[in-house]
């Protein structure tokens, strides 16, 4: 559409320059006449070569400046279109990893690992943003100088595939993070519980905390903090 406009302002362009050369001859002819005709005439004459010139002035300018608004406006179009064009790729290249269900992890170094992953990938994201921005402000531009739905909607469709990017980044590290966090409570509740034992196993030896009532109690604690560690691991592998 816009190559085609383009092509008929640049013929008007040539038609102009005919029109100014025809113009130019004609005013020649006309001043050589002014010295054979009477005032009145030839003050009419001058008048209609002044108001020939004008127009085709006014004229050419209108036309040079369509000409220039149109050239803004191709330009616009192939950086706009270009970038546009290597965002969204880049973007559904993105939404396929950070859509993508995270691969269950066992040992601690590797959910640290993963979150390390996941960070890497959230501050890619986040890096992009002022290339989001450009795109977008020279789609705006642009929409100022074509009143395109299309475009428009274009637009609209990438800051938001851009904001789910975000979204869907942030979501992974926190979920991560909370793993992370989890199973090093875990760690460290099984070293208390390791430390305890070994203070129970030093206790167990000595005959004077060998009665019933002492075992019993001993035995309780013991299933308690056995029932502790299964819940906590079972959260820690996803089971809970």
């Amino acid at each position: 559409m816009m190559g085609k406009k383009m092509k008929t302002l640049e013929g008007l362009l040539k038609d102009m320059e005919k029109g100014q050369s025809l113009l130019k001859s004609a005013r020649e002819k006309g001043e050589r006449a002014l010295k054979y005709l009477e005032d009145a005439e030839a003050e009419t004459l001058r008048k209609e070569i002044h108001d020939h010139v004008e127009r085709l002035k006014e004229l050419t300018s209108t036309v040079r400046k369509e000409h220039m608004t149109l050239e803004k406006g191709l330009h616009l179009t192939k950086e706009f279109s270009d970038k546009y064009k290597a965002l969204t790729q880049w973007i559904a290249e993105y939404r396929d990893i950070l859509h993508g269900p995270e691969e269950p992890k066992m040992e601690l170094y590797e959910k640290k690992a993963q979150l390390s992953k996941y960070k890497s990938l959230q501050q890619t994201v986040l890096s992009h943003e002022p290339s989001v921005k450009s795109v977008r402000e020279k789609g705006e531009a642009l929409l100022e100088l074509v009143q395109d739905v299309t475009l428009k909607d274009k637009i609209d469709q990438l800051q938001s595939d851009y904001q789910d990017l975000c979204s869907a980044a942030k979501e992974h590290v926190c979920s991560l993070e909370a793993k992370v966090r989890d199973h090093e409570d875990y760690n460290s509740e099984l070293q208390e519980v390791e430390k305890w034992l070994l203070q129970m196993s030093g206790r167990l030896v000595a005959p004077d905390l060998m009665e019933t009532s002492s075992l019993e109690t001993i035995t309780q604690q013991l299933a308690r903090h056995k029932v502790g560690l299964i819940s906590k691991e079972l959260k820690n592998t996803g089971w809970l």
